[in-house]
């Protein structure tokens, strides 16, 4: 069984920095420390400071018609009337102290319609207009985002080294080096950068969890081991962490402490807190190792309680096809296959090893 990675990018953060407003007082207030926005890909918050720019004042000291219509452009933003707000945004002026502000805006907003190669353009205009190191950072590393997004792993990396160079103790960015050379192949290089971002954070657990799955995918399996435990001693609810362990215990056949791990997972967590999908899998994978110790009425009954939570678990169906296969049920064996085969299985697997094996199983065991 492979190992099952799992990336995990939360959200992107994008800054904008040099913004002033007023108070109640009308006393001028500058924002030295950058405003940090999120840009959530799930729910297409797109982080744009709109009440900023319904103040009554200069906020990117732009001439009072410019200034109208930057307002004018948030506001139809605010309403959902996104190619007006974009339109209204391409007749601003630019100039050289707010144009990456401008640009950034327009990014967003071609963002948000998908313009994404426009977006991209906006994006590098904004960092050739600013001069904020830390803006410029957090636009580099989205810039790399669509140019991985695009499959310009090479474009990515340069991109991110820029990032990297502004300031070289930023744990993202050295998380998203690591991702990017072992997509490259260049596993070295990958678990020096994400080492890094550990010893710079040790408490970080999104690191070490990154960190335990290149090392784990690349061999080197007691240091994945070692790298999931300390996950698991910040946060010892951390399934996430144990599920990695049990992969890594199934590929190297130690069995008898996948189950130990497995079982944790479902004692310590409640039918609430566990959802069923999950539960599913997991009982899936003990009745999986529960085989390999050739316990095969324990296994029989995980696989059972596996596909009652999850009825379309297509791991599930295969390990209880070879459950059947181990005990000469072939008939109850081949109705389980074809279940699996019916639910996807072969696309789910594509390319990969899983999928000639169950037709390896199939021709074995099933009349045609």
């Amino acid at each position: 069984m492979k190992m099952k990675t799992i990336v995990c990018l939360a959200s992107i953060f994008i800054t904008i920095s040099s913004i002033s407003s007023q108070n109640s007082n009308n006393q001028s207030i500058k924002h030295d420390d950058p405003i940090i926005l999120e840009y959530n890909s799930n729910n297409k918050n797109f982080g744009v400071p709109i009440d900023y720019f319904n103040q009554e004042m200069d906020v990117l000291h732009l001439d009072k018609s410019q200034l109208k219509l930057l307002k004018q452009s948030a506001l139809l933003m605010k309403q959902n009337k996104i190619n007006l707000a974009l339109n209204v945004l391409y007749k601003i002026k630019v100039d050289d102290s707010q144009g990456y502000n401008i640009y950034y805006l327009r990014g967003i907003i071609e963002m948000k319609i998908n313009d994404l190669d426009n977006a991209y353009y906006s994006f590098m205009k904004s960092i050739d207009y600013s001069s904020n190191n830390t803006f410029k950072q957090y636009m580099y590393m989205v810039i790399a985002g669509f140019d991985q997004k695009k499959g310009f792993i090479f474009n990515s990396l340069l991109n991110l080294k820029k990032s990297y160079e502004i300031d070289s103790t930023y744990v993202p960015v050295l998380m998203m080096l690591g991702k990017t050379y072992e997509t490259l192949g260049r596993t070295d290089e990958a678990i020096l950068y994400v080492k890094k971002a550990v010893e710079i954070d040790r408490t970080n657990v999104t690191s070490l969890l990154l960190l335990g799955t290149i090392c784990g995918k690349s061999g080197r399996i007691d240091e994945a081991i070692l790298y999931f435990k300390n996950a698991l001693k910040i946060d010892p609810s951390l399934i996430i962490a144990k599920g990695f362990l049990v992969s890594i215990y199934q590929e190297n056949n130690k069995h008898l402490d996948a189950i130990k791990a497995l079982n944790e997972i479902i004692e310590n967590n409640t039918d609430t807190s566990l959802k069923n999908t999950h539960r599913s899998i997991f009982y899936s994978q003990l009745s999986y190792s529960k085989l390999q110790l050739d316990l095969k009425e324990e296994a029989l009954n995980d696989a059972n309680k596996s596909i009652l939570l999850y009825p379309e678990n297509l791991d599930a169906y295969k390990n209880r096809a070879l459950i059947y296969v181990a005990k000469g049920e072939l008939e109850k064996a081949c109705k389980d296959i074809n279940k699996a085969l019916d639910l996807g299985y072969l696309d789910r697997y594509k390319n990969q090893n899983e999928a000639d094996d169950i037709l390896l199983l199939q021709a074995q065991n099933c009349k045609k």
